[in-house]
């Protein structure tokens, strides 16, 4: 797939590894730099594994998903505008817009 990302601080984290462990810690950074790889090698969504421990997951926003980072954090990303408007399934998705890595979101008691 094709990966872009949502702006340069994004894509200077993310293509530089040194930086994303200073930001995130050995085992976290390993694990982006990880689902990235297998994001940019899957010729579609639909190759990207749904079960853990990669769990592609669809968000509430209509072509936003994640991947599993860990227990604690996920990886954003968004499909292409122009393939979502298309009706497009994961099949038909090879374009991806990275958001980042965010911490999971802990249920509000």
């Amino acid at each position: 797939m094709e990966l872009s990302f949502s702006d340069t601080k994004i894509r200077d984290l993310c293509c530089n590894r040194s930086a994303l462990v200073r930001e995130f810690g050995a085992e976290l950074a390993r694990k982006i730099a990880c689902r990235l790889a297998l994001l940019a090698a899957a010729p579609s969504l639909a190759d990207v594994p749904g079960g853990l421990p990669v769990g592609l997951a669809p968000l509430a926003r209509q072509g936003s998903f994640s991947v599993t980072l860990g227990p604690k954090h996920l990886l954003l990303f968004q499909a292409s505008p122009a393939e979502v408007a298309n009706g497009a399934n994961l099949s038909d998705i090879s374009k991806l817009l990275i958001m980042g890595p965010v911490p999971v979101p802990t249920p509000k008691v």
